[in-house]
C-alpha cells in the first residue's frame, strides 16, 4: 500500500506542468511518504529539474548520383483486378479480364503477356480477352518507360479445367484369369 501512494504522488509530480518545479516531501506518523506541491511543516523541499527535451534535426534529402530526368514525376500504378490468384474456370476457352492502369506517363507502354507470349493491347476501360487451352496459365501486365525501364508489373496465375474428350469405359473390364468374385462358383 505504501509502494502505491509513492507510485501515485510521484506520477502525479510528474505530470504536473513544467512551470511547477519544487515539489514538497514528508512522511507522516504512519510511516508514509507523502509529495504535494504546498509547502507543510516538517516538509523537506525538492527542486525538481525542468523536463528533458530532444528535437530531432531537420531531414536533410539525399543527393544522390541519379538526375532528376531519370526519376519518374509519379510511380505508375498497375493490378491484374481479373481473373484473380489460383481462380479455376471449368470448359472455358476463354478467359475474360481487367486490368486497372493509372494514367501513363509520355512514354510509358502498357504491355500484356499470357504465358510469357504478347497477347492485345489492353483495352480503354482496361479490358481483355485470353484464348486458353486446358492447364495454367500465367497474364502479366508490365509498363514500361521510353528508356525500356520497368516502372510497374503485376502478374497473376489462373487454371483452366476441362473435362476429358474421351468417355469413362462403359463397364469396368477385369484382367485376364482373374475370376469374377461376383459370380457364383459351380
Amino acid at each position: 500500500m505504501r509502494r502505491l501512494h509513492l507510485t501515485v504522488l510521484l506520477l502525479a509530480a510528474a505530470s504536473m506542468p513544467a512551470w511547477s518545479t519544487t515539489v514538497y516531501k514528508w512522511v507522516d506518523d504512519a510511516g508514509i511518504v507523502h509529495f504535494s506541491d504546498t509547502p507543510r511543516p516538517g516538509a523537506v523541499k525538492l527542486e525538481i529539474g525542468s523536463p528533458q527535451t530532444y528535437a530531432a534535426p531537420a531531414a536533410t534529402p539525399s543527393v544522390g548520383t541519379a538526375s532528376a530526368a531519370h526519376i519518374p514525376a509519379a510511380v505508375t500504378n498497375c493490378t491484374i483486378d481479373s481473373p484473380t490468384s489460383d481462380q479455376v474456370f471449368m470448359d472455358v476457352n476463354s478467359v475474360s479480364g481487367h486490368a486497372t492502369v493509372s494514367a501513363l506517363k509520355p512514354g510509358e507502354t502498357a504491355t500484356m503477356t499470357l504465358d510469357g507470349a504478347p497477347v492485345s493491347d489492353l483495352g480503354t476501360g482496361g479490358g481483355f480477352q485470353l484464348s486458353v487451352e486446358r492447364g495454367t496459365h500465367t497474364v502479366a501486365l508490365a509498363v514500361t518507360g521510353a528508356d525500356g525501364a520497368v516502372h510497374c508489373q503485376s502478374s497473376v496465375t489462373f487454371h483452366v479445367r476441362q473435362q476429358s474428350r474421351i468417355p469413362p469405359p462403359a463397364t469396368t473390364p477385369t484382367a485376364p484369369g482373374v475370376l469374377n468374385p461376383n459370380r457364383p462358383r459351380s
